[in-house]
C-alpha cells in the first residue's frame, strides 16, 4: 500500500476513506517520533471526518520493532475495500516550512 521511508523517526502518514453514497468519512493517522527517553513512540488517530475520534500511542524500544508494528496497521487498512468496501487513500497535506510558512505550489504564505 505504501512504501515506508528507511528513517521511521518523524514520519507521518494521514489515511482518509470517503464514500458520499455509503455516508462514509474515516480519518487514520500514523505518526513516528523519539521520546525523551529514546523509545520510539507510535501514534495512531482515527475516526470520522471532523469529529473528535480515537487515540493510541504504542512504544517501543527499538525502531524495528515500531516498523513491523507500523506495517501491520498498514496492512488493516490494504484490507479496507474487502471489510469497509471502500479504500483508504493517502493525503497530501501541504508542507510547513522552518519558520511557520506553508510551502504549495511553490508559493509560501503565513501559517494562522
Amino acid at each position: 500500500m505504501l512504501d515506508l521511508p528507511t528513517k521511521l523517526i518523524d514520519w507521518r502518514c494521514e489515511l482518509e476513506a470517503r464514500c458520499a453514497v455509503k455516508n462514509m468519512a474515516r480519518s487514520y493517522e500514523i505518526t513516528v517520533s523519539r521520546d525523551l527517553f529514546g523509545c520510539v513512540l507510535v501514534e495512531l488517530a482515527w475516526g470520522r471526518i471532523g469529529a473528535a475520534g480515537s487515540r493510541l500511542r504504542v512504544s517501543f524500544q527499538s525502531e524495528s520493532a515500531a516498523r513491523q508494528f507500523v506495517e501491520r496497521t498498514l496492512s488493516r487498512r490494504a484490507s479496507a475495500p474487502r471489510r469497509i468496501g471502500v479504500e483508504y487513500q493517502l493525503v497530501r497535506r501541504p508542507e510547513r516550512s522552518k519558520c511557520g510558512h506553508q510551502i504549495s505550489n511553490g508559493v509560501a504564505k503565513r501559517a494562522e
